[in-house]
């Protein structure tokens, strides 16, 4: 193999107290397609921003081969400071690149050049940028998110515009189909660490259940073993979470979803409950009982899929991944339903708190072939092994490759909150409010399903606000969680 032109070797960064990479690494050689892939708040991003040289860690090494050319285009992209869109795609160009092809590019965007940067809707910003990023063809490109905001056409322009570059592509998307066509190695990451598979996105999902959901089968019945037996209990009544929700029909209704099309009534176990009140258990408003299942969150996806579950009568609910795409108070939601479920619960999760606070017996991998089982959640499972994730049996799996060098850490010292922070922690709870707020109107308007028909300028207005709500709303919990974190180290560190 060519010597990488990109490594991030033993990175580690904590963020809020919280650790984020624990050794993650990977590479990037010459005309790479490399994807990278892990569930929501895994570090993807943050990860690519290391690599883009955006952020520093807070040990490891990041070396980049003298006179590599890198562009990285981030999920909110900044083209502000120029008057034209094609200013600023030459902006990024070098003296021996091909000025023309800053043009071709927006114009295959949908964009003419001479458009005011300052007044762009979201979707026109991206690509702009996405102009910008790939006008100069550099040894890298760094993509976050590049198919956002693009419609199908222009989803497969790109794809193919990628496929046809020479330059290295480090990408991560939540676009399957992008992601099979055109990575060759997949970097996951999960609990802090990155393990390495040198395939493309299309055979992640097989390598990465390393085992996993044919376990799950041979328990429910689904599969029969090559020797031995497994023995189901009378009168079995099981109903199955899908991580994917392929089970979701996207041109119908919640309430549609909930009640199966038969009225306003949904059969929850034994009773008859009105829909409404059904999809308020599950933090939906009844504004929402029209919304097109097309026009939800991954998270509301999530939540629906757990509201058509428990509405089933079952003894066996068997959940996979179920916490992809969840916010925290889903999260707590999740817990007390599952909490007063009164059957078995099955679950498959990389959520170590979750699992703590949740299961009563873990099933742990020890290598090919071999399953222990122990009692308690994973910290509990820990503590039994002796903290150790059995690292050789890991490194033994195919094509799979994780950090492994220890490194003694010093404990960081408690840094007290500025009057700014302070600040932020008491406003940042009337901000979410009023961008939920605003979430709820764009998704209402956009329940219209003859918005776009009669207005398509309003319904993409509406779009993009909705999107910029949304990105701001994650940005804004995910700061005021960092605070309460650091506020709650703070006090603990006083009490002790």
């Amino acid at each position: 193999m060519a010597p990488p032109l990109l490594a991030l070797r033993d990175i580690r960064l904590t963020f809020g107290g919280t650790p984020i990479f624990e050794g993650a690494e990977f590479a990037v050689v010459p005309g790479d397609r490399l994807c990278l892939v892990g569930r929501n708040g895994s570090g993807k991003s943050t990860l690519l921003r290391i690599a883009a040289g955006q952020i520093e860690a807070d040990s490891g090494e990041r070396f980049l081969q003298p006179g590599t050319t890198v562009r990285y285009l981030p999920q909110e992209p900044d083209v502000g400071g120029f008057a034209t869109t094609l200013d600023f795609v030459r902006a990024g160009l070098g003296p021996a690149d091909d000025a023309y092809r800053a043009q071709y590019l927006l114009e295959q965007l949908g964009l003419t050049g001479a458009e005011d940067p300052a007044s762009l809707s979201g979707g026109e910003a991206r690509r702009c940028a996405l102009a910008q990023v790939l006008a100069p063809m550099p040894d890298i490109v760094l993509l976050d998110e590049p198919t956002n905001h693009l419609d199908l056409p222009a989803i497969e322009w790109l794809e193919a515009e990628l496929a046809s570059l020479n330059s290295a592509i480090v990408l991560i998307s939540h676009d399957r189909r992008f992601l099979s066509n055109l990575s060759r190695r997949t970097l996951w990451i999960a609990d802090g660490r990155t393990r390495l598979l040198d395939s493309g996105f299309a055979d992640f999902e097989a390598w990465r259940d390393a085992g996993k959901t044919t376990l799950i089968n041979l328990l429910t019945g689904t599969l029969p073993p090559d020797s031995g037996a497994v023995r189901l209990g009378t009168n079995l009544a099981m109903v199955t979470l899908d991580q994917r929700r392929e089970g979701l029909d996207p041109n119908r209704s919640l309430a549609e979803t909930l009640t199966d099309g038969s009225g306003d009534m949904v059969s929850v176990g034994e009773e008859w409950r009105h829909v409404i009140g059904y999809m308020k258990d599950f933090l939906f408003t009844p504004e929402q009982a029209r919304t097109p299942v097309s026009r939800l969150s991954g998270g509301e996806r999530g939540r629906l899929m757990l509201a058509r579950a428990l509405a089933r009568p079952s003894n066996l609910l068997v959940l996979d991944e179920p916490t992809n795409d969840l916010d925290l108070e889903t999260l707590d939601l999740l817990q007390e339903m599952l909490a007063d479920y009164a059957g078995t619960v099955l679950l498959v999760s990389h959520d170590r708190d979750f699992l703590d606070r949740v299961v009563t017996s873990t099933l742990a991998w020890h290598g090919p072939g071999q399953w222990i089982e122990y009692a308690g959640g994973y910290s509990d499972m820990m503590i039994q092994r002796g903290g150790d994730l059995d690292r050789k049996a890991l490194a033994k799996a195919p094509r799979a490759k994780s950090a492994e060098k220890p490194v003694e850490r010093k404990p960081a010292a408690r840094k007290a909150l500025s009057f700014k922070d302070k600040h932020a922690l008491q406003t940042l709870p009337g901000r979410m409010q009023k961008l939920q707020a605003a979430i709820a109107a764009s998704q209402a308007r956009m329940a219209d399903p003859q918005l776009y028909a009669r207005d398509p300028a309003t319904f993409g207005k509406t779009a993009d606000e909705l999107h910029r709500a949304e990105a701001e709303l994650a940005a804004a919990e995910e700061q005021w969680l960092e605070l309460e974190m650091r506020r709650e180290e703070m006090e603990r560190g006083r009490s002790d």
